[in-house]
């Protein structure tokens, strides 16, 4: 499934004309309730009509839509879409959605939004607007700006937030009045806005029902969705009487039950009913889950179901593969953290990070044949005007986003400066495999500002030292070697440097990576193993894995640690017998690191015995592939779907040396 068209040479950015018009929509205006589109958790309703012949040189009228946040689209009550993609802040990304729900005659147009105005890891917080029309070829039958606005009656304000990283929590009331009508009034942003297409496949949206009720008993209902799944929720309620139906859900079940607590979200969706009735609510954002629980009134049943929300790769036929559990588990855990931007996962966060995206950029390419939603990934982080809130230089560890800011005034919004060595080392991956260039531009500023920020925490021995903001190195003890001298850290920047080279020839940066590789060589170095800082002796499988991830060691210049690391490490080792001062390794990204090191020492079969050893269980339990050894957090994380490439793809596949145009 190769897109024909290449983001660069198909986008036109355009800056918009003072009235919020410009090339891409030929009427519309941004358009909100009148005074409040900066209001916290706000639900509207835009409804209008529009008159269609029947003719149509593209089978049917087109929805050309821009947005601040997310947007459901109903014609004619039959559900259209969701979007659009998202983009950085004051940038917008325009849908086009085929009302295939169109008849001929009068039809009638229904655009829900909700604006949670806060700061997330899933959406810029910027004022809420919703620009949109309907096209039939060149006519325009619907404008934004001539349809009505209201509250959406039956959405209350839970005061609660769904998490950390995300917005609100969604609350309803079903069985009372309609809500009145609001004025419409075009929104005018502090800067002007600037649009471009939206650059990333079309979701393909399933209605996922007849889950399995597993258990009934005093009104309590548990359903098993069969596999951990993304999407929006659809709750049918049928009561007899007034009365509440509150609804839970996980991926996995916790000692027989959902447990709304081990993923840190409040995944419990309350629906109080005013009257007796037959009801339907369809949550507004989406989540995952495989494991849904609902607690009822006395008169009132409920059933669940999913409307999934994932790239399309996840309904294309499965490819040969000598694992099929894995290589589903595989293609489920990429389409569900590609809808719309690679994510770390389709539940908790929703989130556009660094590092991972790495791993699942190379996914997307060996899945689908395609760098679509790769390509606008790192498009995002060239088109922002700036990042708000960290250090000159650095970028976001997840964009677009607006994280929480702290209260540390020298970083008042928290960052990874790890992940700023991995943005430039997927930036140097992805145009290797893909020969686009143009990005290469695109991003030079960004890659030359980490690079100068990088300089101002160099010692004497031309080592990084006392970096600030989270330095991350992957989720196990690893992460609490990190202050002074962090060597898997200088280890990533030693290959970060040489990566510019790559991109950009920069001999100067090369050299400097052979002598950082050659202090680090000197000073972590034991003679057995790299330590991981220069405060004390510990060491890490971690740090092993970087250090020949990072070429600052090889099987030809550590033959013994190499031959150590094959042999008595990786996934299954029992870190209780076998050398126990070791820490081990956590999926994230020790793991995955020790992977790539044995599909590129061309260790197949070592390779897939493990992989397989490891993540069976996974695809045995969710159906998708977790964030962490154990399924202590999300049980879908995107950079897993690397797995398929180093499961099923030959040596120098990933490979693609055709021109973009």
């Amino acid at each position: 499934m190769r897109f024909a068209f290449a983001l660069l040479a198909a986008v036109a950015l355009c800056a918009a004309k003072g009235d919020g018009r410009d090339s891409f929509f030929a009427k519309a205006l941004p358009v909100w309730s009148k005074d409040d589109s900066h209001k916290e958790n706000c639900a509207r309703v835009f409804e209008g009509e529009f008159a269609w012949t029947g003719e149509c040189t593209n089978r049917f009228p087109v929805l050309r839509l821009a947005a601040s946040y997310g947007c459901r689209v109903e014609v004619n009550g039959v559900f259209q879409g969701y979007g659009p993609a998202r983009a950085p802040k004051g940038v917008f990304r325009v849908d086009e959605w085929p009302l295939t729900a169109t008849q001929k005659g009068r039809n009638s147009l229904k655009i829900i939004s909700l604006a949670h105005n806060i700061p997330t890891y899933q959406w810029m917080m910027q004022n809420a607007f919703v620009q949109c029309e309907v096209l039939n070829g060149d006519e325009v039958l619907l404008a934004g700006q001539e349809m009505r606005v209201s509250p959406l009656s039956i959405y209350v304000d839970s005061k609660r937030r769904y998490s950390f990283q995300r917005g609100w929590q969604e609350r309803y009331r079903v069985g009372g009045g309609d809500a009145k009508s609001l004025g419409c009034s075009v929104v005018k942003p502090a800067t002007p806005c600037r649009y471009v297409s939206r650059g990333v496949p079309y979701p393909k949206f399933t209605l996922h029902g007849n889950f399995r009720k597993v258990s009934h008993s005093g009104g309590v209902s548990l359903f098993d969705a069969g596999m951990n799944d993304a999407g929006f929720i659809v709750l049918d309620v049928h009561a007899k009487t007034t009365g509440v139906v509150r609804l839970t859900w996980d991926e996995m079940l916790s000692k027989g039950f959902v447990d709304t607590n081990r993923l840190h979200a409040a995944s419990e969706l309350l629906v109080e009913v005013s009257s007796p009735g037959d009801f339907t609510v369809e949550t507004l954002e989406p989540y995952a889950g495989r494991w849904f629980e609902t607690r009822c009134s006395d008169g009132i049943e409920a059933e669940v179901s999913l409307r999934t929300y994932k790239h399309p790769v996840a309904d294309a036929p499965l490819r040969s593969s000598r694992n099929p559990k894995l290589m589903k588990a595989a293609v489920e855990t990429f389409a569900q953290n590609a809808a719309d931007c690679l994510t770390d996962c389709p539940s908790r966060e929703r989130a556009g990070w660094l590092c991972d995206s790495f791993f699942e950029g190379r996914a997307e390419q060996f899945l689908t044949g395609s760098n679509a939603v790769e390509r606008a990934f790192l498009e995002n982080f060239a088109l922002a005007d700036g990042f708000e809130a960290i250090p000159e230089g650095m970028v976001p560890m997840c964009f677009p986003a607006d994280h929480s800011r702290v209260k540390n005034p020298q970083r008042p919004r928290n960052f990874i400066p790890n992940w700023a060595m991995w943005f430039v080392l997927h930036a140097d991956d992805y145009v290797q495999r893909t020969g686009d260039r143009r990005m290469a531009a695109m991003l030079r500023p960004r890659i030359d500002g980490v690079e100068r920020y990088f300089r101002g925490f160099l010692n004497a021995d031309g080592l990084l030292e006392n970096l600030m903001g989270w330095v991350f190195v992957e989720w196990s003890k690893a992460n609490k070697l990190t202050k002074g001298v962090n060597y898997p850290s200088n280890m990533l920047y030693a290959e970060m440097l040489d990566g510019i080279d790559r991109l950009y020839g920069r001999p100067d940066l090369k050299r400097q990576a052979a002598a950082l590789r050659a202090a680090i060589r000197e000073k972590s170095f034991d003679g057995r193993y790299f330590r991981d800082h220069d405060l004390g002796e510990e060491a890490t499988e971690t740090c092993q894995y970087y250090a020949f991830f990072t070429h600052t060691a090889t099987c030809e210049s550590h033959p013994e640690l190499w031959k150590t690391l094959v042999d008595e490490f990786g996934p299954m080792r029992d870190a209780r017998k076998v050398h126990p001062d070791i820490a081990k390794s956590n999926a994230f990204i020790g793991n995955f690191l020790r992977f790539e090191l044995l599909y590129n020492a061309g260790l197949y079969e070592v390779l897939r015995a493990e992989a397989e050893a490891y993540f069976t269980k996974m695809a045995n339990a969710t159906g998708t592939l977790w964030e962490h050894s154990r399924p202590n957090a999300s049980c879908c994380h995107g950079f897993a779907s690397y797995i398929a490439v180093l499961l099923e793809a030959k040596q120098n596949s990933l490979s693609n040396k055709e021109e973009i145009k």
